[in-house]
């Protein structure tokens, strides 16, 4: 798998617009993609490694057999299908094997891509997501569910916890971050660091950490490892009052001398594969049988905050004759704030 990996970074990847053609600047060279976070690679590998099985990860020719690909992933979702087909893609491109056949990952990818993109447009949760989609305040009543058995352990007054304890500690902090930022699964990543060691790193380092001050009076997360950060760069957020004492509490009982703020049983990182799998045995759990994931727990909040008002808004522009895209830059617009008059 090194020599795979290896290809792919060393692969030149460019901007495309979205008919296909690349982008340029301003001299007619296309522009280049930055080299892939080493959490993308890890990504990239996990998933081949999935796909693979027992086949050679040398001799790719077994990927020659379509029918037998797509069955292995027929139970999967649409969108995680893609994601398998894309890197199929990406490692025969990198590694130049087996031409005949990218053609045809490249259409299966496309092609998934595409129902994924229309199905969002629609506004409705797909047949497929629909059996584990749940409103916020259910999801909430996990987290209250939870909340209250930690409750009951009492920690303050122990001396010493086991395994479960710990587990369900970390469960209950996890899903907390979840109720205020609906993050993606790099909240797995974040290391704890004194605001004065944050300080003294270097500029273009792109780490997720939990910065601490003041012995554990003040927090916030600083997030520069996620997907998009290319393009919205680091992302910092407060914690509040009630996150800062579980997570005191957290490093004072269970987790004293780790860096990781997140850690699996053995004491190492969390990964984000160990989170997602704890955030779906979570669901089954306290959900009947429901399978949620980052993913579903981003779409639960925003959906809460803004699905009503879409619905509202679409109905609207097909009155006025104009799309939302439309109404959103042209005719909704907020008052300048010197004009807004004050209250009676």
């Amino acid at each position: 798998m090194e020599s795979i990996i290896k290809a792919i970074k060393e692969q030149k990847q460019f901007y495309k617009n979205k008919d296909g053609s690349f982008k340029e600047d301003t001299e007619g060279n296309k522009i280049s993609k930055p080299p892939l976070k080493d959490s993308t690679l890890k990504t990239y590998s996990a998933n081949f490694k999935k796909i693979a099985g027992d086949n050679s990860l040398t001799d790719l020719s077994w990927l020659k057999d379509i029918d037998n690909i797509k069955e292995k992933l027929k139970d999967l979702s649409d969108n995680t299908k893609k994601n398998y087909y894309n890197v199929i893609t990406v490692v025969l491109q990198a590694t130049g094997k087996e031409p005949e056949i990218l053609p045809k990952y490249i259409a299966l990818r496309d092609s998934l891509n595409k129902e994924y993109e229309k199905q969002n447009e629609t506004g409705i949760i797909s047949d497929k997501q629909a059996p584990n989609f749940v409103t916020k305040e259910v999801f909430d009543n996990m987290v209250n569910t939870i909340n209250q058995q930690v409750k009951l352990l009492n920690l303050k007054t122990k001396d010493k916890t086991n395994k479960e304890e710990k587990n369900l500690f970390q469960l209950l902090i996890i899903l907390k971050f979840y109720q205020i930022y609906p993050l993606r699964n790099e909240l797995a990543t974040i290391k704890k660091i004194s605001e004065k060691d944050f300080k003294e790193l270097p500029e273009n380092d792109k780490g997720n950490y939990l910065i601490i001050k003041d012995d554990g009076r003040q927090m916030k997360l600083s997030l520069a490892d996620f997907k998009t950060a290319d393009s919205y760069g680091t992302n910092q957020l407060p914690v509040g009052v009630v996150l800062k004492r579980l997570l005191n509490t957290w490093f004072t009982k269970f987790n004293p001398n780790n860096d990781n703020v997140f850690v699996q049983t053995n004491g190492e990182q969390l990964t984000k594969n160990n989170l997602t799998k704890m955030l779906t045995r979570a669901s089954m759990k306290y959900m009947d049988g429901k399978k949620i994931s980052t993913t579903m727990i981003r779409k639960i909040y925003t959906s809460d905050l803004f699905a009503e008002k879409n619905q509202k808004q679409k109905k609207v522009a097909k009155v006025m004759g104009h799309s939302v895209d439309t109404q959103n830059k042209i005719y909704v617009k907020k008052p300048q704030e010197d004009n807004v008059p004050n209250p009676v």
